[in-house]
């Protein structure tokens, strides 16, 4: 069984598909991705967890097979606790997606600072923040939500690709068809997945969801 074969989930009344076809871009490859794990995200304030957004994480079929020599066998706790196999989903050259649903309300604006600000700390320390072209591409991810109010019930789609990030907007909830932004820029592609499962991601419950679900599937990969 591979990660094709694994259930779609629900988290806090968002239900997300075993499968989906991401936006359409320019760079991306039309296959279907597979939903390797998801969770919310909120934050503790004066003793009490606000939920924020639920995150889930979807894959090429192909990236288990990339990570099968090295992991298999693992156990789910052992996959948490490694930061190497996050870092593995963050850099394997396979096509990947985020959909975040959000079940609070978010002004756009501040949405994409904080994520612009965290992005451009995990670049200048991994030594990828390029003084000529990352502004630029931080920039371009600002203006993709210049003026827009993330609702109740909207979501977000953002698509690693080799060639960078495509971001797309639905007001419903629902996939589009066509991605609203291309960012041909990888390395900020990358922070952003690694804002996300990496060392400091922003929603441990989707990190354990990933490492459950791809422990189950590269155990009998």
């Amino acid at each position: 069984m591979g990660i094709v074969g694994l259930p779609g989930m629900e988290v806090e009344g968002v239900v997300f598909s075993a499968t989906v076809k991401p936006p359409l871009s320019s760079s991306s490859s039309k296959k279907d991705l597979a939903l390797c794990g998801a969770g919310v995200r909120g934050v503790e304030k004066e003793g009490v967890f606000v939920k924020f957004t639920c995150t889930a994480l979807y894959m090429e079929e192909a990236a288990v097979y990339d990570l099968e020599p090295k992991w298999k066998g693992k156990s789910a706790e052992e996959l948490l606790a490694s930061l190497n196999f996050f870092m593995d989903i963050i850099n394997c050259p396979f096509e990947k997606m985020s959909h975040v649903a959000m079940i609070s309300t978010l002004d756009g604006k501040e949405f994409s600072g904080k994520v612009v600000e965290k992005c451009k700390a995990i670049m200048e320390g991994s030594g990828t923040f390029s003084p000529q072209q990352s502004p630029l591409a931080l920039h371009k991810f600002m203006e993709a939500f210049k003026g827009k109010m993330l609702t109740y019930g909207s979501a977000i789609f953002f698509t690693y690709l080799e060639a960078g990030l495509s971001i797309a907007i639905a007001e419903d909830g629902s996939i589009p068809d066509k991605g609203d932004v291309m960012i041909e820029d990888k390395a900020l592609a990358q922070a952003l997945l690694d804002s996300i499962i990496g060392e400091h991601g922003v929603s441990p419950a989707a990190k354990r969801s990933v490492a459950e679900r791809l422990s189950e599937v590269l155990s009998i990969a």
